[in-house]
């Protein structure tokens, strides 16, 4: 519409002076393309993804989300991410969202949009839900080595919103299962699933994943969203990069290693402040 309502509870004080330092008119809900050459290519590609629904009984997946937000250049992105828990109290939890830092260095978070249940409600059917989103995060920590953002969101998600915070773990790659999935939005479209195998652990840095057992890629979009372990479906990175496309379904993707983040010189570059 063309109105907006302030609304500003007194609670005895004086009323204030409110300055608006900008606005966004959100007139294009998901998929998130940046020109129609990406939505056409989404469009041809759609049938290389797996439907988050088509593998059942995985808890973790109401925990993925995509986010949106204006870079500093003015340029709109989208990226994926999770909700993940914490080893406190449950009247103590927050709103954390993981992601990847390409993602989230320079965005705007005041404005970001992160979206839930953005997915068919059955495995390759049903109308896609769009409405279910919170607005606005804060920066909490960051880390380029390890490509590592996290997200305190301004507002918990609604009961109705159904979501899950994601467990994570730190086990060395010798303790890990080598059956993998990542969850995510190629392309700002609606919730994939990728299974496949955790390569051998050459990388100081980056986990290595070979989408090899359902043979679903990832894509512009994919960014940040979670590995799990899918025995445990425990968080171990989140995805900073890769060679897997529709056209390169085996091409190796590199996510960031939750074990590695998990310490740093202060609680704005480490995970630790999670337990």
């Amino acid at each position: 519409g063309e109105v907006i309502i302030l609304e500003y509870d007194k609670f005895g004080r004086s009323m204030p002076e409110i300055r608006i330092k900008s606005f966004i008119k959100g007139f294009r809900v998901p998929p998130f393309y940046n020109n129609q050459a990406t939505e056409d290519i989404y469009r041809s590609s759609t049938g290389c993804f797996e439907d988050v629904h088509c593998v059942g009984g995985i808890h973790a997946k109401r925990s993925v989300v995509g986010w949106t937000a204006k870079k500093s250049s003015g340029a709109f992105f989208f990226c994926s991410g999770a909700l993940v828990n914490q080893a406190v109290p449950a009247d103590q939890v927050k709103p954390y969202v993981l992601t990847a830092n390409h993602c989230g260095k320079d965005a705007d978070l005041t404005t970001a949009k992160f979206y839930f249940n953005y997915q068919r409600p059955q495995c390759d059917s049903g109308l896609v839900f769009t409405h279910h989103y919170v607005v606005g995060g804060i920066k909490r920590a960051q880390r380029a080595l390890y490509d590592m953002f996290l997200i305190e969101l301004n507002s918990f998600p609604p009961p109705q919103f159904n979501i899950h915070l994601a467990g994570w773990t730190r086990r060395k790659f010798s303790d890990l299962d080598k059956d993998v999935m990542g969850i995510h939005h190629p392309y700002g479209g609606e919730k994939k699933i990728s299974l496949g195998t955790l390569l051998s652990n050459t990388l100081l840095r980056f986990w290595r994943v070979r989408w090899d057992r359902n043979y679903s890629p990832t894509a512009g979009g994919s960014s940040g969203s979670p590995l799990f372990e899918q025995s445990s479906e425990m968080v171990i990175g989140w995805l900073y990069g890769g060679l897997s496309s529709c056209s390169n379904v085996l091409g190796i993707d590199r996510y960031g290693k939750f074990r590695k983040a998990w310490n740093g010189p202060s609680a704005s570059k480490r995970l630790r402040e999670l337990a």
